[in-house]
């Protein structure tokens, strides 16, 4: 699975990498990018207060990624900014990922890379942007969802929920700490800035849970860190399959 590689990151915390610069200038957003995240449930509000915003292949998404240059043939590239949630409205991102609109071909897995990530930096949960503004991560009345991927945590998030999102299922833990003890525990962002004691939570991973021992895992292990954490109830929230076949998440 994709999100198994996390494991192999850099040792270095997330909260520590360098502040990744997004010139101003380039914070607008294709119509092609706006549909594509409009098709997973996101209004104009949640797209445009979550700063999504599209670069074309230069030097400067070249950069985000810590690349030395972009393919021109993967074209345009969707930008996902990460902030922290008691970042400032003028804060800068400290991660992003970029979905780029013809995506390669992972070498070594033969799988299609639908994100990139910058390189060497260990990877970071999504903390979209009512959670943050609204303080909804201290708020233990509030339920929160953990769900994989930014797009889905920003739906949730625009639904009310406290949500948190990964860039896999098996990306909500402390890689460091796994590798240097063989022990899981949540992610150190997430403990830093979500109170979880005493809370009621939900794991909202895509349908093929069902039949993906990696995902059903994932979940487990969730689940574990959650309640070593001090959370009073988790929940797995089961996507119905889709009968023709496939998958679907909370989107």
């Amino acid at each position: 699975m994709a999100d198994e590689r996390d494991d192999n990151a850099a040792a270095a915390a997330p909260a520590k990498a360098p502040v990744i610069r997004l010139r101003a200038k380039t914070r607008t957003l294709s119509d092609a990018h706006r549909a594509h995240l409009q098709g997973s449930g996101l209004d104009a509000e949640s797209i445009d207060a979550g700063g999504f915003f599209t670069e074309r292949p230069s030097p400067e998404l070249a950069s985000i990624l810590g690349w030395r240059a972009w393919p021109k043939l993967m074209g345009d590239g969707l930008v996902i900014p990460f902030f922290l949630p008691d970042a400032g409205a003028q804060a800068e991102p400290f991660f992003a990922r970029v979905r780029p609109d013809k995506p390669r071909t992972n070498e070594k897995t033969g799988k299609i890379a639908k994100y990139e990530q910058p390189k060497e930096t260990p990877v970071a949960p999504y903390f979209p942007v009512r959670s943050r503004v609204h303080r909804r991560y201290a708020d233990v009345s509030i339920p929160i969802v953990f769900t994989e991927g930014e797009k889905k945590a920003a739906l949730l998030d625009q639904l009310g929920f406290a949500a948190v999102g990964a860039t896999g299922a098996s990306c909500f833990h402390d890689a460091a700490h796994r590798r240097e003890t063989d022990e899981y525990r949540l992610h150190d962002l997430i403990r830093r800035h979500v109170t979880l004691q005493g809370r009621t939570c939900f794991v909202a991973f895509d349908s093929d849970q069902v039949e993906n021992d990696n995902v059903l895992r994932a979940g487990r292990v969730l689940a574990g860190m959650l309640y070593a954490a001090g959370a009073a109830v988790v929940r797995n929230v089961l996507i119905p399959t889709p009968e023709g076949g496939g998958k679907l998440g909370v989107d």
